[in-house]
């Protein structure tokens, strides 16, 4: 059976006017509440239908991390539950039904995570709904009526999945309860725009939203923060953080370069508008013209940036990189092979974090005291002789109102082992001498954030991708295990599944990202540069 796969070329103004005027409103206000989440899409078949013809479907499908994926616990039981839908359908729920329920305005909610609650109504020509295999099945369904509709329910005791759906006016309407389809066309019948977009959370992201995008996709964070299903599977595990957010709301926009994501978190509770004094045009023109990896924050936290410091210079583990010529040393462990010791391995030797030198508060009061205006992190990846490892240049600047003492700044920052310099408000700390000359020549290419921006980042993926996937073959190495007589070697997460996810966005030279936090809510604008 074919599984289920999910994950604009400029047009005329006068035609994309005509498109607008004509366009229908989404169909979420007929919905009914209690959504955790809701994407809607201005033409889905379009999208479905560019992503089936896509060269990254094609990486996707071929790559070790969609092997990886269908053999993890997830993907099982979501293949499980697909073969009980079809069951309770009595006819295949696939990729193909799929496509042939895919208009142009579509909207779908996720009511239950656990139990694949879920309500879909999309927009398509009548005709086009009576040919496909889910209006073939009608004469052999229970039939129901709502709203003076006719729907179709049919249900597995056994497996308890119910497969609900109806055609009414230009909509095709889908569920995987009875309840969830009936009240919709109920709303439908009545004209009632009360539902699912009436809800406090639903009806304030969108108020946060400039515009609807091509696609949009809404959240009640206190109803996924309620699911167990969201707390297992959420790979980000900051679900504390997410708790003063009533909902978020994300609106995409593609043009033939660039596709642009605009994101709002939208508070609770408003709070001040967050204070931006830092200089952006001074502050990136430190940036160099190739670097990697970017971050810039307008007034940092001086404890936030000593630890950033200390990490990146003094205890640098993979940030930082400096060239030795010497032997690492084991050093010693008379603990080493006591009969209370079995499990260590004594191949490697015990890890002891080496004292950096720097008292930590010291430095962030000391850093307190400057007033910063801004921080500016870079770090780069470069080729080192022989290109069996890869070196990092690793960069800090610091703005303030008023000029650097460098003399201050050598006595305060010198156990950081960096090369340090000043040029009136600016402070430039690097880990070698090439990433401070690149520091101080000024690049006239640097972006351009509003001046209300508390954040700004980007990565350059065509930059950095050739070193990372050598650098993690490297790291994969020496773990690697003869296999047995007909046993296949199974894709390692650093060498193989992590190069294999940047093929699928090979297109996706650069990605960057700003933020403000005007109070009542926080924006971010994502722009993901694609390849002609």
């Amino acid at each position: 059976m074919k599984r289920l796969v999910l994950i604009l070329l400029p047009l005329p103004l006068l035609w994309l006017l005509a498109q607008n005027a004509t366009q229908p409103a989404s169909p979420v206000s007929t919905f009914p509440r209690g959504a955790m989440a809701v994407v809607e899409t201005k033409d889905f078949g379009k999208l479905l239908g560019e992503w089936n013809a896509s060269q990254a479907k094609k990486e996707w499908l071929a790559g070790d991390a969609y092997k990886v994926w269908l053999n993890s616990r997830l993907s099982q039981r979501l293949s499980e539950a697909q073969d009980q839908f079809t069951e309770a359908a009595t006819f295949g729920l696939d990729s193909v039904l799929m496509e042939q329920l895919a208009g142009d305005r579509t909207a779908i909610a996720l009511y239950d995570a656990g139990e694949l609650e879920f309500l879909a109504v999309s927009r398509m020509p009548e005709a086009r709904f009576v040919a496909s295999a889910l209006a073939g099945r009608r004469a052999s369904l229970q039939p129901r009526n709502a709203g003076g509709t006719p729907y179709f329910v049919s249900s597995n005791a056994v497996t308890r999945r119910t497969v609900a759906f109806a055609f009414r006016g230009e909509w095709a309407i889908v569920g995987t309860t009875e309840a969830l389809v009936a009240e919709c066309l109920q709303r439908m019948a009545t004209a009632q725009v009360n539902g699912l977009s009436s809800e406090d959370w639903y009806a304030r992201a969108a108020r946060a939203s400039s515009a609807e995008g091509e696609v949009r996709l809404v959240t009640n964070i206190d109803a996924l923060s309620a699911s167990p299903h969201f707390r297992r599977y959420w790979i980000h595990r900051n679900r504390s953080e997410l708790q003063p957010y009533i909902a978020t709301i994300s609106d995409l926009d593609r043009t033939a370069g660039a596709w642009v994501e605009r994101r709002s978190l939208v508070r609770k509770q408003t709070q001040s508008a967050a204070s931006s004094a830092v200089d952006w045009p001074s502050l990136l023109r430190a940036m160099p013209a190739n670097a990697g990896l970017y971050r810039a924050w307008a007034e940092p936290d001086s404890s936030f940036t000593a630890r950033t410091l200390i990490n990146k210079f003094a205890q640098p583990g993979g940030g930082a990189y400096r060239e030795s010529n010497d032997a690492p040393s084991l050093g010693d462990n008379p603990e080493a092979g006591g009969e209370s010791d079995w499990e260590t391995d004594i191949a490697d030797a015990p890890f002891h974090a080496e004292a950096s030198g720097i008292d930590a508060a010291r430095l962030a009061r000391w850093l307190a005291a400057q007033r910063l205006s801004g921080m500016l992190q870079v770090q780069s990846t470069r080729d080192v002789p022989g290109n069996v490892w890869i070196g990092y240049a690793t960069s800090v600047v610091l703005t303030k109102a008023s000029n650097w003492s460098e003399a201050e700044a050598r006595v305060e920052l010198g156990a950081l082992g960096a090369v340090i310099a000043v040029d009136g408000s600016r402070l430039f700390i690097a880990n070698n001498g090439a990433a401070l000359a690149a520091l101080r020549s000024a690049n006239a290419n640097a972006p351009s954030v509003p001046a209300t921006a508390v954040f700004t980042g980007g990565f350059r993926h065509t930059n950095e991708r050739t070193r990372y996937r050598r650098w993690m073959a490297r790291i994969e190495q020496p773990f690697v295990r003869p296999l047995a007589q007909g046993e296949q070697r199974a894709p390692d997460f650093i060498e193989d599944i992590v190069p294999s996810l940047s093929r699928v966005v090979n297109a996706v030279n650069e990605q960057t990202v700003v933020v403000a936090d005007p109070g009542d809510r926080v924006t971010q604008t994502i722009t993901y540069r694609i390849a002609p």
